[in-house]
């Protein structure tokens, strides 16, 4: 079986937004994902995070959700506390079928995690 690998520090150039998205709640993904990358803009992105699945390259990240972009929106750490939904956009070389694969995946280890934690 197929398993994404977290945290890797591969090369995210010519990754793209394929109308892929999950949605999550930015509390508990954060500490589902268990690291912070480094590389994003600060401005548009405030987190991003990329992971590999069947040797290909996927990021994860917000999207013009914070005050880093519009000053009327929740600041990072509002944002990364809170409780409620919002989606993550999902980025990768590949296709929107290939990304909502990766996606689907990531959402099962995502509410597993969850599951298990209420356990």
């Amino acid at each position: 079986m197929n398993k994404i690998t977290y945290n890797t520090n591969e090369n995210i150039s010519g990754t793209s937004f394929h109308c892929v998205s999950i949605d999550i709640i930015p509390s508990l993904f954060t500490k589902f994902m268990n690291y912070d990358d480094t590389e994003f803009d600060n401005y548009k992105i405030s987190k991003n995070w990329t992971c590999s699945y069947k040797d290909n390259v996927f990021t994860i990240y917000d999207w013009k959700m914070t005050n880093l972009y519009d000053d009327y929106l929740p600041s990072p750490d509002d944002l990364w506390s809170s409780d409620y939904h919002i989606s993550l956009n999902i980025g990768s070389k590949l296709t929107s079928q290939e990304d909502q694969e990766f996606a689907n995946k990531l959402l099962n280890d995502y509410l597993n995690f969850i599951k298990n934690k209420k356990d």
